[in-house]
């Protein structure tokens, strides 16, 4: 049993052993700290002051301010950031100070303008729910005198402001509109070169921001854009992105006319025009836009540097003409949701230098034919309407086929390296394997083939009596990957080896089979025996090529993560490959003897 004694002498004996050590320079405390305290060296301080403004560029404000508190050289730096960011957590986009439980209750004024019966407990709820928005307000006023003052500093060290980020939303609290426009007269008279600027009401653009002529790029979300009276100037402006704004028709036009500078224009889900019509811009080089409604009918560019064309849209066949032909530097078009027919495209190809062309969701299309000595990529996805593709491509590296089986389709492309195929069945089964087993013989004289598995898996499972009458079409590849986008724990053991046998089936030549399930890429490799002394099986006794039952010697797994699985995989070849079956049973009779 220990007493107080022993352990005042344990206490006396560690203290002597401590003070050993500081005396022989072991068990000293860092440098810097004395008597417990840690002293941390400011080495930002040291930095010059446009380095430190360059790192804090890469912050947001509220992070940049806490970061200055106990440094003079990181205050006196942070007074003339040129690097605004007013992150989206700045202003949270709905009022969390009000509980969700009073948040949308009908107010005061209404209950009793409709004399409706109200109990005490509803009362106090409306009651905290004013206290709350009182509190919101204040907060938000607060807010809004936090970016003033960033600006005023910035006015008053008369320094010009690169780039300045806001998210601004609307609690119904306050009218936020005055704010906006003294907000964006102080942000053009302090020279700003980008804006980022997004609101959640729609609120229209000031007058002022139309004349900033330092504007270099510009973004904005939830506006609505009016044609100023005091006219429109964006002599610097290079980039243009519009987002979920009202644009009027007549300002596009304007735009398109008072940007000599442009060189990229974005929008996604603006509406208030149905055309989009750009003529008179030399420096234009990249146009995407993305919409989601009805009226969009037509796109026409006239820009000589045009490089990049990308159009989405969520309604099918509305967009009927795309007119790009002046534009002889396009080399990426990508569109969905159109109405083409076959001349056009061939038109396109016979006018522009496209090297990467891109048709989904265009169900009125229904034969292709391409020739191009230009394209490098080609995807065709949900078209589902295609019948017949001709492609005479001979640089084209990636081709990509979204959809249902084509009556016919024809490959000219020596340069081809990439095969991306996601198919999936329309007809009955019988037809559907039939038909699948004659398209993927399209492919057959290329290395590389990706197979993208979706919805039912059982789907790629040949039946045996095709197997046994048909030839394999994919004899010829040497590499396949087999993408599986359903989740690995629905796939029973049986269904995986079934799969492994159909594809091993389809590709019976394969120096590499990979299975993409999720983040997860299994490989195996497969090493034949190149003489012909073992001969050949029935599986392959009437085809030109010696399948992997029949040459299999060795097996390799990458990327296993599953004991289980790859022991399972082991198994199966062992039991189907000749080679690896004599080894196997010859090592089982030596184990014997």
């Amino acid at each position: 049993m220990e007493t107080d004694e022993d352990r005042n002498r344990e206490t006396r004996r560690s203290d002597k052993t401590l003070s050993a050590g500081q005396n022989t320079g072991e068990n000293q405390p860092p440098k810097g700290m004395e008597e417990g305290k840690l002293h941390i060296t400011d080495r930002i301080s040291e930095l010059p002051e446009d380095v430190i403004r360059h790192i804090m560029s890469f912050v947001e404000v509220e992070d940049v301010v806490n970061t200055c508190i106990n440094s003079y050289c990181l205050t006196r730096a942070c007074a003339t950031l040129q690097f605004l960011s007013f992150g989206e957590n700045f202003f949270p986009w709905r009022d969390t100070t009000v509980p969700i439980g009073y948040r949308y209750r009908p107010s005061f004024l209404e209950i009793t303008n409709e004399k409706l019966e109200i109990t005490n407990e509803e009362v106090i709820g409306l009651v905290q729910v004013v206290n709350h928005m009182k509190i919101a307000k204040q907060k938000l006023q607060e807010r809004m005198n936090t970016v003033d003052g960033r600006i005023v500093r910035l006015q008053h060290h008369k320094v010009d402001l690169i780039k300045f980020c806001l998210y601004l939303p609307s609690y119904g609290l306050i009218d936020l509109e005055p704010y906006i426009y003294k907000l964006v007269s102080s942000l053009v008279e302090c020279k700003i070169q980008e804006l980022v600027f997004k609101v959640k009401d729609r609120y229209t653009l000031p007058g002022s921001l139309y004349t900033a002529n330092s504007l270099r790029k510009l973004h904005l979300t939830g506006f609505k854009l009016e044609s100023p009276s005091d006219g429109l100037r964006f002599p610097s402006l290079r980039e243009l992105n519009l987002s979920c704004c009202d644009v009027e028709d007549k300002l596009l036009q304007l735009l398109t006319m008072s940007c000599p500078e442009l060189e990229f224009l974005n929008f996604k889900f603006c509406c208030g025009f149905d055309s989009l019509q750009i003529f008179g811009l030399p420096k234009l080089k990249k146009v995407t836009t993305k919409f989601g409604f009805k009226q969009f009918n037509k796109i026409e560019i006239q820009a000589p540097k045009l490089e990049h064309l990308s159009h989405h849209s969520t309604y099918v066949d509305r967009l009927c003409v795309v007119d790009v032909a002046a534009c002889k530097s396009l080399k990426v078009l990508i569109l969905q949701c159109i109405t083409i027919t076959p001349q056009w495209v061939n038109d396109i190809f016979s006018m522009l230098p496209l090297e990467v062309f891109e048709l989904s969701d265009c169900e009125g299309l229904k034969n292709v034919r391409i020739t191009s000595t230009h394209l490098k990529q080609l995807s065709l996805a949900q078209c589902m309407n295609l019948n017949n593709t001709e492609v005479d491509a001979p640089n084209l590296s990636s081709f990509s086929y979204v959809g249902v089986i084509p009556l016919r389709i024809s490959l000219k492309a020596s340069a081809l390296e990439d095969i991306h195929l996601c198919i999936f069945p329309e007809t009955s089964e019988s037809q559907w394997h039939s038909k699948l087993i004659e398209f993927l013989g399209s492919f057959n004289h290329y290395n590389l083939v990706e197979l993208i598995v979706i919805f039912n898996p059982d789907e790629w499972i040949i039946p045996k009596y095709l197997r046994e009458t048909l030839q394999s079409p994919l004899y010829d590849i040497k590499h396949l990957t087999v993408n599986l986008q359903v989740s690995w724990m629905r796939l029973k053991d049986s269904i995986l080896l079934d799969l492994l046998d159909s594809f091993l089936w389809l590709a019976p030549c394969l120096d590499s089979l990979s299975v993409i399930c999720g983040f997860l890429e299994q490989t195996v490799e497969l090493i034949h025996e190149t003489s012909a002394v073992e001969g050949k099986e029935k599986c392959c006794a009437s085809a030109p090529f010696r399948c992997w039952r029949c040459s299999l010697k060795e097996v390799n797994f990458k990327n296993f993560q599953s004991i289980e699985y790859k022991s399972m995989v082991k198994h199966y070849f062992v039991e189907n490959a000749r080679i690896l079956k004599k080894r196997a049973a010859e090592g089982l009779r030596n184990r014997d003897l």
